[in-house]
């Protein structure tokens, strides 16, 4: 096999989890509620939201979707449906605040509870191939690439990234660079094939 061939039908593709790892809620639905703390319940809830918009591609969530529809039915532990409405709901956003600190969320500018997901968001990854076609031909860039910091500082001037955090934006690098989109140069700066 010759080796551009190779490297596109090994290496130039996203990443995929085999088809038999199990279900991250797997051990959520057992136990009684009283058995977990505050803090396991929203690791619990965070790691079924994002398993869920992960496995079916959703590019936006919020916390009303999380409250209604299939995510709710299929994902959210069974532990949670009993809950009351008002404490679910706070469960429900608490997770959603984690996954943004995190880096895999990014709240959408005026909305209270709207979110971007990094991991399926077209429109973040092409603003910053937009930054680094943009800036990367630059002298001061030329040799090194774009420092996450800077692509980060220019991704919070545009209104829709207004909101965007450091994990998040170092979330969109790294799977761009998995997709071969972009190279890292360092550890922290990036560089687009021109």
């Amino acid at each position: 096999m010759e080796l551009p061939q190779l490297y596109r039908t090994c290496y130039d593709v996203p990443f995929c989890l085999p088809t038999g790892t199990e279900d991250v809620t797997a051990g959520g639905d057992k136990g009684d509620i009283s058995d977990k703390s505050e803090v396991e319940m929203v690791k619990v809830v965070a790691m079924a939201i994002l398993s869920y918009v992960m496995r079916n591609h959703i590019e936006t969530t919020g916390l009303e979707q999380c409250m209604l529809g299939d995510l709710w039915e299929e994902t959210i532990p069974s532990w949670l449906h009993s809950r009351d409405t008002t404490s679910a709901s706070r469960l429900v956003r608490t997770a959603l605040e984690r996954l943004e600190q995190d880096g895999h969320l990014v709240k959408k500018q005026g909305t209270k509870h709207d979110y971007l997901v990094v991991a399926e968001s077209t429109s973040l990854g092409l603003a910053i191939l937009t930054i680094l076609r943009r800036d990367c031909p630059k002298p001061e860039y030329a040799d090194d690439g774009c420092h996450y910091l800077y692509i980060f500082d220019e991704l919070r001037k545009q209104l829709q990234f207004a909101n965007i955090t450091k994990n998040a934006t170092c979330q969109a690098l790294d799977r761009l660079e998995e997709q071969s989109d972009i190279i890292s140069m360092t550890e922290d700066h990036y560089t687009i094939f021109l």
